[in-house]
């Protein structure tokens, strides 16, 4: 295939990290939330000067009994990468709003053709033991996180393009990589590539260098953290305490913030949320970005390793009505790629995918399949609030186009790992990525986190060189020929892209709320405040 033969029409980054079509997108559905009486009071948050101390009790979804504080080995759960970016720091990361800002890197420079990266880390910097952070401790993160049993492929990627490292001194490091990668200073912000201390094996007990040093870890269940003085910055970390609650149940969530039994909570119940708004003394912050519901369909079996069958089921699903019922509104549709406008080289030729029961019928006749085969979707509110509802309103779209499928409910315990990469057809959702290498790795075919066991040698050949070129027109058209084999070949239904959505205290105060992950980047916990007493 000659994958620069079509060129695609294609969204180009801007120098500030925010380009115009974000936000536009955000400002859009900012305003439609604050018009319907869902986000009030946006500026008052924001006006507030942070202020030192109290409590935070956070009721948080997602989280896992099988969950680890190592680094390399976690599943990514809301609940344990909160409690990670309270005790651990990276060498960057990225801002609200998309720019790659110092965390304990305070500045990097590259060669010309991105092959050489240095850092300048840090001084003053400690671990909660009282020891120095330096570059040898950078040095080991990097060694082990490039390492087999590595299970973030994101930072797994990054730590093995790194073929040499050299140690100029306590503050100076430099990375010889195996070739151009013009986004490294984005890729070592990765979920994973937490900086440890040299030598660090026991992560029963970890230490970091983060805002807030663990007092207790019960996984899938509970953390509690208190802060750590000798924290480098100002700007983070201004609880005396946090305690993080695992709450799998939306209107569990709901309730407990209603109540007072929490302050604040992740993705309250949708189905509810103008009655929660209406409560005293709670308030929404929303943000908009690349956050996505999908069912991952595996494709290494039958029947779904035929393209028709996963066609007619991408044309038998109602994105909209997914939007309207089950995400109250809080999103836009999908169209069957992880990529969308919040993203720089978002493909927007790609034609809309809609329900189209003519279609989904013409795919499913060519496949060969009867239209009673007893195909099995399996969901549970254990993958997102709201997934047993849009199994039921898959089953019955499909039905429309004529079409029989079962629906198979199970409990959220083990949902993840029972469940998810295992059975054929099932639900997901995933966080937004810092840039869009990193969120179409997962599709690439070694990657551990491909749930639909897509494979094409084209579709990692792109992603690998658009990662490698320094021509962004050039970048742009191989990201969007990936786009294209996804959208027309690939083993996901990206039903939509929702908005995250906390609710707390009114009290809180915080800043501009980040939109790749839940819960303010998985960072609520380091970057809110006590407002009001």
């Amino acid at each position: 295939m000659n994958y620069r033969s079509k060129p695609s029409k294609l969204i180009l980054p801007n120098q500030d990290g925010l380009s115009r079509r974000r936000f536009l997108s955000q400002t859009a559905a900012v305003g439609a939330l604050a018009s319907s009486g869902l986000l009030l009071n946006p500026g008052k948050a924001l006006a507030n000067t942070p202020k030192k101390g109290g409590v935070l009790r956070m009721g948080l979804v997602g989280g896992a009994t099988t969950d680890t504080l190592d680094p390399l080995q976690y599943l990514g759960t809301v609940h344990a990468s909160q409690v990670f970016n309270c005790i651990f720091d990276k060498l960057t990361n990225v801002a609200p709003g998309g720019k790659i800002v110092p965390m304990l890197a305070e500045s990097w420079d590259t060669n010309d053709d991105a092959s050489v990266w240095k850092f300048a880390l840090r001084k003053g910097v400690t671990f909660h033991d009282g020891s120095a952070f330096t570059a040898k401790d950078v040095a080991y993160s990097m060694k082990r996180a490039a390492g087999e049993d590595n299970t973030r492929p994101g930072a797994k990627a990054a730590a093995q393009a790194v073929t040499n490292i050299i140690v100029e001194n306590d503050h100076s490091i430099v990375f010889e990589l195996n070739g151009p990668r013009f986004d490294f200073d984005t890729e070592v912000s990765e979920q994973g590539l937490y900086m440890i201390k040299e030598g660090a094996t026991d992560f029963a007990n970890p230490i970091g260098t983060g805002p807030y040093s663990l007092v207790s870890f019960e996984p899938g269940v509970r953390a509690k953290v208190k802060k750590y003085a000798g924290f480098w910055s100002e700007d983070e970390g201004h609880f005396d305490e946090v305690e993080l609650i695992n709450m799998a149940d939306a209107a569990s969530r709901s309730n407990a913030v209603r109540n007072g039994d929490v302050d604040v909570i992740d993705r309250p119940d949708v189905a509810t949320a103008s009655r929660l708004r209406a409560v005293p003394g709670i308030e929404f912050a929303v943000a908009t970005g690349g956050q996505h519901y999908t069912t991952p369909m595996r494709v290494n079996g039958s029947p779904l390793d035929n393209n028709d069958v996963r066609m007619a089921i991408k044309f038998g699903v109602k994105r909209q009505e997914f939007v309207d019922k089950v995400l109250g509104g809080f999103g836009a549709p999908g169209n069957d790629t992880p990529i969308n406008s919040s993203y720089a080289y978002f493909n927007d030729s790609l034609e809309q995918r809609v329900y189209d029961p003519d279609k989904a019928m013409h795919h499913w006749k060519k496949s060969g399949l009867d239209a009673s085969s007893g195909l099995t979707l399996t969901s549970s509110d254990g993958a997102f609030s709201g997934a047993v509802s849009g199994a039921q309103l898959i089953q019955a779209s499909m039905a429309s186009a004529g079409i029989d499928i079962k629906v198979k409910t199970v409990p959220g315990d083990g949902y993840w790992s029972d469940v998810w990469r295992v059975v054929p057809w099932c639900f997901c959702y995933w966080n937004g990525a810092a840039t869009i290498g990193n969120q179409l790795n997962y599709y690439t075919s070694d990657n551990a986190y491909n749930d639909t066991a897509f494979q094409s040698e084209t579709f990692d050949k792109l992603v690998a060189d658009a990662a490698v070129q320094k021509d962004q027109a050039l970048r742009a058209e191989l990201y969007g020929e990936a786009q294209k084999i996804l959208h027309e070949e690939g083993g996901t239904v990206t039903l939509a892209f929702a908005s995250f959505v906390q609710a707390g205290s009114s009290k809180l105060g915080h800043g501009e709320v980040g939109a790749l992950a839940p819960a303010d980047d998985h960072a609520l916990a380091r970057r809110w405040w006590w407002a009001e007493s």
